[in-house]
């Protein structure tokens, strides 16, 4: 998994809690959209 520094982790899960999706928050951190998923699977959201 990439982008696994702790603020941009973070910042994944805020954003999918404010209802963004993948695509909108991987261009907003700077990230794949397949990392984007990775963080929220693991997160369980």
């Amino acid at each position: 998994m990439r982008c696994e520094e702790p603020v941009k982790v973070l910042e994944i899960l805020r954003l999918t809690e404010d209802g963004y999706s993948q695509r909108e928050i991987a261009q907003s951190v700077k990230c794949g959209k397949s990392t984007v998923g990775e963080i929220q699977n693991a997160a369980e959201l």
